[in-house]
């Protein structure tokens, strides 16, 4: 497994727009969607491999929450994935 850190530029509000894709190790598709909010490099599950970080807009950042919400919600940054 892999993971893809996306940045968004900050919200209105100043809040910040980052969240991290889940890539199978098996078919290279995102099997999950974890937002980062403050956790900061917190919220990357742990064992899983880092990957590159790459800057995309907020309908892009939206966009893959939403693509998240439809993978069943995301899921909490410590869930502990089997990485075999």
């Amino acid at each position: 497994m892999l993971t893809i850190k996306l940045n968004a530029p900050h919200d209105e509000s100043g809040n910040p727009q980052r969240l991290w894709l889940l890539i199978s190790g098996d078919s290279g598709g995102v099997i999950d969607v974890i937002d980062e909010g403050y956790s900061g490099y917190a919220a990357r599950p742990k064992r899983v491999a880092e990957g590159p970080e790459i800057s995309v807009t907020q309908a892009e950042y939206r966009g893959w929450i939403h693509y998240g919400e439809s993978l069943g919600g995301r899921r909490a940054p410590d869930k502990d994935y089997d990485v075999r």
